[in-house]
């Protein structure tokens, strides 16, 4: 499963909007930015692999070798189902943290993940209405298993996710997007998740969090991929004031 590319607009760990702060690129894969050395060190174990393997595919183009052949995207719904994320990623992660509640569940990303199902829309009106959701689900680790395995993914992507789910970043938020058969993973965290919470109101977060598929796939059938930016953007001073311009170094 190959990572998703994040909003160029967007820090790539704590998606402080740029203009907010000041984003600086990855060196190396040139894909994502961040507003701080902090949020780079931070998201390197999640974004590593995917770094390094758009690095190597690079230097074989460079050679005359398509980067595409290299990287395996041959399924013609991944780069739809990748442009639709650029512009979604943001709301995907804030009705995710609804989803999970985690306000009232803060351990539950160890044992759940969130299940989104899409499918493509025929003539789509815009570019943020190319995809819709038919349903929305929160399932433990084994009951995605079990979906997977019914929906007809290979015994080798399944391991491999049980593997990813239990050695790497296991206390991450994880969102599985899955379209026409291709299943695409997401993972993020929160660097200050009580600081979050607070801004949107105990309250307001109890009463959307029973509602968000319904009020996901609303907002999709609209079109409106903004972001309140209550539960995922972390606007602290720190953010703000952000790094001078210029590349991350690695």
């Amino acid at each position: 499963m190959p990572s998703i590319p994040y909003r160029p607009d967007h820090c790539s760990y704590c998606f402080v909007e740029c203009g907010v702060a000041i984003l600086r690129r990855c060196t190396n894969c040139r894909n994502v930015m961040y507003c701080s050395r902090d949020c780079q060190v931070k998201a390197w174990s999640m974004h590593k692999a995917a770094c390094r393997q758009v690095s190597r595919a690079r230097e074989l183009e460079k050679l005359g070798i398509p980067m595409t052949a290299f990287l395996g995207q041959t399924n013609p719904i991944y780069e739809v189902l990748q442009k639709w994320l650029a512009i979604w990623k943001p709301a995907v992660c804030d009705f995710a943290i609804l989803a999970l509640n985690l306000m009232d569940q803060p351990n539950i990303t160890l044992t759940h993940n969130v299940l989104i199902y899409m499918d493509q829309r025929p003539d789509p009106p815009s570019p943020s209405q190319t995809l819709r959701m038919t349903k929305g689900s929160v399932l433990s680790t084994p009951e995605l298993v079990a979906c997977m395995r019914d929906m007809g993914s290979d015994e080798d992507s399944i391991e491999e996710f049980k593997r990813d789910r239990q050695y790497r970043n296991p206390d991450a938020i994880r969102v599985l997007i899955t379209c026409e058969g291709l299943f695409r993973i997401l993972l993020f965290g929160l660097t200050n998740p009580e600081a979050n919470f607070k801004a949107i109101g105990a309250e307001n977060f109890r009463e959307a969090s029973p509602t968000w598929a319904s009020d996901f796939q609303a907002r999709i059938e609209q079109g409106d991929a903004s972001t309140s930016s209550y539960v995922t953007q972390n606007t602290t001073k720190s953010n703000r004031t952000g790094p001078k311009p210029g590349s991350v170094p690695e």
